[in-house]
């Protein structure tokens, strides 16, 4: 695994989230029966205030962004990070309540989280997982070679 493909992987977990989000905005992606079945459902109590709504995403939100800014850039912390925002989010996904998916948007959503899993498993146990030691610059050696 060289820094250039373990980047790419970054990128299109990315992508795949992004794009994952724009077919949620699909017109007509669920049936009539459907739609009003869901917006019957009661929303959880983690939804029906906006400020533990705001106080829960936003930090996790943040934790993913700079999780991903530091994987990008070899960092210790970055590595670290991520896996407790992945922890932090299996942990609050349950209490948010029932969701509606598309197979349009559901497919991307579930190749982002295997590409996720797969840089979480490089990050720690591929060549690549050298680069994120504490004392890393990021200066290349002659070592490190062209990649």
């Amino acid at each position: 695994m060289t820094e250039s493909r373990f980047r790419q992987f970054l990128v299109l977990h990315v992508l795949l989230e992004l794009v994952s989000i724009a077919l949620g905005y699909v017109p007509n992606s669920y049936s009539p029966a459907l739609t009003v079945a869901y917006s019957n459902e009661p929303n959880s109590w983690l939804l029906q205030k906006t400020w533990v709504l705001v106080g829960v995403f936003a930090p996790l939100a943040a934790a993913g962004i700079a999780g991903l800014i530091g994987l990008f850039f070899f960092r210790a912390w970055g590595r670290t990070l991520s896996v407790g925002f992945t922890v932090a989010v299996l942990v609050v996904m349950p209490l948010g309540g029932p969701t509606l998916y598309s197979a349009l948007e559901q497919s991307p959503s579930e190749a982002a989280s295997i590409t996720w899993g797969i840089i979480l498993a490089l990050a720690y146990w591929s060549p690549v997982s050298n680069r994120f030691s504490a004392n890393c610059s990021l200066k290349r050696t002659a070592a490190d070679g062209l990649r």
